[in-house]
């Protein structure tokens, strides 16, 4: 086990609730709760009365271990590491939020690490390919957001524009509003998970221009702005421009799309579907290209479905949240806060097998954590990290191989991370913000 006090940390990234430092000589990244800085927010919660992570890095373990992973594979995802941090370990904390502070963003600021945290996370650290490390990386962590419109039959006639224009979209309105963002992105995410080459290429071009929190760039573990490789050359990795790693990033997704073995010599774009087609994203942008359709497997297609295991939506969740509080049916709350319940482990069953219970009346939880699922990865990350390599490299399960005709053979990974669970607290926060983005895109367009 490592000595997280012996090694010198840098600063990594951040979120809302933990902060990530990572070591570059052995490639570890470690994970510590953030907590609010005295005269901010109250410490039991955030703005718009939301409430602060309830969770231990042991709930969250377990969430991962026995909600996440069983429903994706145990290869899209990474349990962490736990280290305990002792009492008389605590100064080390201290230097490490003096360490970093003037390398954090503004916005960032009114929260710190917690010095009085008792563990923290260890994870490898995803930016590079264990397997290559003689070889240049680049990695890209992609927050994709809602992949889908809602489907409820429980929305209500006032917000149905919800089924026509994605939430992200209308999203953007508000933040513009509020000064959260200088300029609209034109990236929407039913562009990247619309199941062909086109609308992908779209949506990473638009993220590319428009990054905001929802993508980032590494080289060789380093943060680099998007158009890197525009200006720069990284000899070993073969690419020259962020168009041309644009076209890498929608081979290895539809690449992985194709179900096959994992170190079988794949070869892009398997679909002989090319045919020209006409989409339509939800700006009413029409484009006519030649399309290459992807397969049903891959992670934007898994990630995707299980966004939708809560088909019931906010409006209807809260509903039923308020009518079970209020008749004192939430007494055994703590069971939405044990991932080792017998409420969990069925839902996943459910989920699994495709039963679907969540449209009874009946006093059933399943529901609830269908939808707190489904919050979690509707906020999650996908890591897509690659090396050029010769074709003979020995790569290991987690990682796959895929060619670029006329130019080289790259090894790949993909990882989900950002995979927090939800408490169910929250769902009137939830709610709260659902209304807030529909009021005010409804009052923009009726204008």
């Amino acid at each position: 086990m490592l000595d997280v006090e012996e090694l010198e940390w840098l600063y990594h990234a951040e979120g809302n609730s933990n902060i990530l430092v990572k070591n570059a000589k052995c490639h570890k990244v470690l994970r510590a709760r953030k907590i609010n800085l005295e005269g901010t927010e109250s410490n039991n919660s955030e703005e718009n009365g939301k409430i602060r992570n309830v969770f231990s890095v042991n709930d969250e373990e377990n969430f991962i271990k026995n909600i996440i992973s069983p429903l994706f594979g145990s290869s899209l995802v990474y349990i962490t590491d736990i280290q305990t941090i002792p009492c008389s370990s605590k100064n080390f904390l201290k230097e490490l939020n003096r360490k970093i502070n003037s390398l954090r963003p503004i916005g960032r600021k009114h929260k710190v690490i917690d010095v009085n945290c008792s563990h923290v996370q260890l994870m490898p650290d995803l930016t590079f390919l264990s397997e290559c490390p003689k070889s240049s990386c680049v990695s890209v962590e992609l927050k994709p957001k809602w992949g889908l419109l809602p489907s409820s039959d429980k929305i209500c006639e006032a917000h149905a524009i919800k089924q026509g224009i994605c939430r992200f979209c209308m999203h953007q309105e508000l933040k513009l509003s509020t000064g959260k963002i200088g300029e609209k992105s034109q990236y929407c995410p039913l562009d990247l998970f619309g199941n062909c080459t086109c609308r992908m290429r779209s949506a990473l071009r638009a993220l590319f221009q428009h990054p905001q929190n929802n993508i980032c760039l590494h080289v060789n573990g380093e943060n680099v702005t998007m158009t890197f490789f525009d200006k720069n050359k990284v000899d070993d990795l073969k690419i020259d421009s962020s168009c041309e790693l644009i076209e890498i990033l929608v081979s290895i997704l539809t690449t992985d799309s194709f179900k096959a073995d994992n170190n079988s010599e794949e070869v892009l774009f398997k679909s002989s579907n090319n045919e020209a087609k006409t989409y339509q994203n939800c700006k009413g942008e029409r484009s006519h290209i030649n399309c290459k359709q992807m397969g049903n497997w891959g992670i934007l297609n898994i990630l995707k479905s299980l966004q939708s295991v809560d088909d019931l939506g906010i409006e209807e969740i809260y509903k039923r949240y308020q009518f079970y509080l209020q008749n004192g049916n939430l007494q055994n709350i703590e069971d939405f806060m044990d991932f080792n319940s017998n409420l969990w482990t069925q839902t996943v069953c459910n989920i699994l097998s495709g039963k679907n219970v969540s449209q009874s009346n009946d006093l059933d939880f399943d529901s609830f954590c269908r939808f707190l699922i489904s919050t979690t990865l509707k906020d999650c990350s996908i890591i897509i990290t690659l090396a050029c390599v010769n074709k003979d490299t020995i790569i290991d399960s987690m990682s796959k191989f895929f060619y670029v005709p006329n130019q080289c053979w790259y090894a790949y990974r993909i990882k989900l991370v950002d995979l927090e669970p939800r408490c169910i607290d929250n769902i009137p926060y939830y709610y709260n913000i659902d209304n807030k983005i529909m009021s005010f895109y409804l009052n923009k367009i009726n204008a």
